[in-house]
């Protein structure tokens, strides 16, 4: 199920209401417009008591430039606070970072970045990450290419080491820039060896 809110801002609150009346268990929320509903900025929702328990996939997509940040993470937060089973994430990294829980059920997370950074460690804090969604299964990001540069070794293998359950990590996926096959099979080769010949796909 797609929610466009653009196409009528007053409709947030009752389409969450039809979601949590149903079994809807996927929804991607975009946000387009200039004008945010007020309830979705107060506490409104948390305030009538809806849970989205059969919504498993969730998708954010804000029109950053029109939308304060601060409504964006209230947004993102009073939503996440009633998915108590939700397990796919895909979100804006500078939006999640602000989030004041940790969310254990969320097992697939696909990150949006929004910029270059000359390190790895620029994109987003592996730490940080670790307390929002410590049980991941599978890390995706997409948008900024992050580049294949040396410190990305110690970057990924961090990543690795620090999420014990994690068996799926794509970087840059669908990127406009794709590394080509001999800097992918040279950067695993890398890997495997800095790794102490732990398999890595």
């Amino acid at each position: 199920m797609t929610f466009d809110q653009l196409d009528k801002p007053e409709q947030s609150v009752k389409t969450l209401q039809v979601v949590a009346s149903s079994r809807v268990n996927k929804l991607k929320l975009i946000y387009l417009n200039k004008q945010i509903n007020s309830s979705m900025t107060s506490d409104y929702l948390s305030n009538c008591n809806l849970l989205l328990y059969h919504l498993r996939s969730m998708s954010f997509d804000f029109e950053r430039k029109y939308i304060k940040s601060t409504d964006r993470v209230f947004i993102v937060k009073q939503i996440l606070d009633i998915t108590p089973n939700l397990l796919h994430l895909k979100i804006d990294w500078e939006d999640f970072r602000h989030c004041s829980k940790t969310y254990s059920n969320i097992k697939h997370l696909h990150l949006v970045l929004d910029r270059i950074y000359p390190e790895p460690k620029k994109y987003f804090n592996i730490r940080r990450l670790t307390q929002l969604t410590p049980h991941l299964h599978s890390l995706e990001t997409s948008n900024a290419n992050i580049m294949f540069y040396e410190h990305l070794l110690g970057f990924v293998l961090k990543i690795i080491r620090q999420f014990h359950q994690l068996v799926y990590l794509i970087l840059n996926k669908d990127g406009r820039y794709p590394a080509k096959e001999e800097i992918k099979t040279t950067f695993k080769e890398k890997l495997i060896a800095t790794g102490h010949n732990q398999s890595f796909d």
